[in-house]
């Protein structure tokens, strides 16, 4: 008999024998047992829900300033963070009746599928998030650099089936885990998806230094009279510092939960677990890219939802002028003032 406690991040890995027959702590004494427990769910279920509530702020303010402005890539960001939040704040908070009378860490063959479903997809949802934030670095950089625009179209069919290949493996998994139990257990599945998103965390923490440090010294290399260039500079440096350790972090803990599945994992360690590798870096991302876009009136010639798929020269894309809600990315050489409030734009 091989327990596996649901271990913070595989957070897939289940235990594949049944229930044990001794008596469960009921009433006070079980509050008491469960006093940690309660605590860190709760409030890593609140924290998620701040992390929901913001960026869904921020996607309200940007309607309500670009009426016109359509689902844009920082959009798109935004709603992503905010729906893997509201998840795992849903999963948090729900926990004690997910798993019934059971330790609630420790998710059973018998009632882990919601158990299982609520705890991955958030993750697999938090990684295609930062994949689109490097997605957009990277059109930036091939728009900048004027880059062959058969080149820079080559990306986002690039994005797409990297995710795709990484949902569909994840749905394997879930498969193998949900309908195969013992079958999983003989093939070591949960060794085998922790090790999956090891390596998967590991090559977004690197295309987040390859593309992050390539802007950075681009934006380096503008004049330092540069409209914004400090202040970009420093959003694309902590933003990459930042996602690269949260990556990191990630991968080394999978690595080591992979070939540790005995060990037994506190509340509290889950508590600084998710806090550390998810809500401090979401949260701050959140707020180092916090600056609407510039206000934009509508355009005769562009449909009432413009997309940021629209093709523009290297003029417009280094100028700051393009039709794209995106435009506020690109810094412009010249001294001028970009937006109408007379402040340097974000990096969206």
């Amino acid at each position: 008999e091989s327990p596996h406690p649901w271990g913070l991040c595989a957070l897939s890995s289940v235990r594949m024998t049944n229930k044990t027959d001794s008596p469960t702590p009921t009433g006070f004494e079980a509050v008491l047992g469960r006093v940690d427990e309660v605590i860190a769910i709760y409030v890593l279920s609140g924290l998620y829900f701040i992390l929901f509530v913001f960026p869904l702020v921020q996607v309200i303010r940007i309607r309500l300033r670009n009426p016109y402005l359509g689902w844009n890539t920082q959009k798109i960001f935004l709603m992503m963070t905010s729906i893997s939040s509201i998840i795992r704040s849903s999963f948090f908070g729900s926990i004690p009746w997910l798993n019934g009378s059971a330790d609630w860490f420790e998710p059973t063959v018998e009632n882990n599928a919601a158990f299982t479903l609520l705890l991955n997809i958030p993750r697999v949802i938090y990684i295609s998030t930062y994949l689109l934030l490097v997605l957009f670095w990277a059109e930036i950089i091939h728009k900048v650099t004027n880059q062959p625009l058969y080149e820079t179209r080559r990306l986002r069919p690039m994005f797409v089936t990297s995710n795709g290949i990484m949902y569909i493996i994840q749905i394997v998994f879930w498969v193998f885990l949900l309908g195969f139990g013992k079958l999983a257990e003989t093939l070591h599945i949960a060794i085998v998806e922790n090790l999956f998103y090891c390596v998967i965390s590991v090559a977004v923490a690197a295309l987040f230094l390859i593309f992050g440090g390539r802007l950075y010294f681009m934006l380096r290399s503008f004049p330092i009279e540069s409209t914004g260039r400090e202040s970009k500079l420093h959003e694309v440096g902590l933003v990459t510092i930042i996602c690269s350790i949260s990556f990191i972090s990630r991968s080394v803990f999978l690595a080591v939960r992979s070939f540790d599945l005995e060990a037994d994992y506190s509340a509290w360690f889950v508590l600084s677990y998710f806090i550390s590798v998810e809500v401090i870096p979401s949260a701050m991302v959140l707020l180092i890219l916090h600056k609407l876009p510039p206000v934009k009136e509508k355009s005769v010639n562009s449909p009432l939802f413009n997309s940021s798929d629209q093709d523009y020269s290297y003029g417009t894309a280094y100028s700051g002028e393009s039709q794209s809600g995106d435009d506020a990315w690109v810094i412009d050489r010249s001294p001028r003032v970009n937006n109408d409030e007379g402040k340097p734009v974000s990096l969206w």
